[in-house]
């Protein structure tokens, strides 16, 4: 697949998506390795992909740590939360109030002991990304009320040991 048949369905797939559902959108920007399936886009076509219309924020990830620790935005702000995984280990990060952070932290750790229910965890879907080891990938998230979020990586451990940025969104 080339790179302009992986852009077109790129910009498909945000036209479809731009006529309803979440507030949020996932982008994996890195490329596969050699043997499997060309599903991925390289970081370099994020501009054709139709995600130029926003603010980036670039967000790296390493072990039990984001940069930066905090931002703010502006209510009705569209950002596109471009993340790079440094670490070694895999990370996530969702977007929500620090009770939903808590929460998901709470049934992430139940489903990776194989006691929770993954269809029950996704009643209330908090937006967020999971980056494996080296991997990237975008998400393009629209600030929708003023309030405190925070944005967390809710692998067992990570919450806990900092792995938080505070958002302020303001009027």
């Amino acid at each position: 697949m080339t790179k302009r048949t992986l852009a077109l369905s790129g910009v498909l797939a945000l036209l479809v998506a731009s006529c309803g559902g979440p507030r949020a959108e996932v982008h994996d920007l890195t490329q596969p390795p050699a043997d499997s399936a060309p599903t991925y886009h390289d970081a370099s076509l994020v501009p054709s992909l139709g995600i130029e219309h926003s603010p980036s924020v670039q967000v790296v990830m390493t072990d039990f740590a984001f940069v930066p620790e905090s931002s703010v935005f502006e209510v009705g702000e569209t950002v596109t939360f471009v993340f790079r995984n440094m670490g070694v280990i895999p990370h996530d990060a969702v977007i929500g109030t620090e009770e939903q952070a808590l929460e998901h932290a709470v049934e992430m750790a139940e489903m990776l002991e194989g006691g929770g229910d993954e269809d029950e965890a996704e009643e209330e879907e908090v937006p967020g990304i999971d980056l494996a080891p080296g991997r990237a990938g975008a998400l393009i998230y629209t600030f929708t009320e003023p309030g405190q979020l925070v944005m967390a990586c809710t692998w067992p451990g990570h919450l806990e040991a900092g792995m938080v940025i505070d958002i302020a969104v303001t009027e």
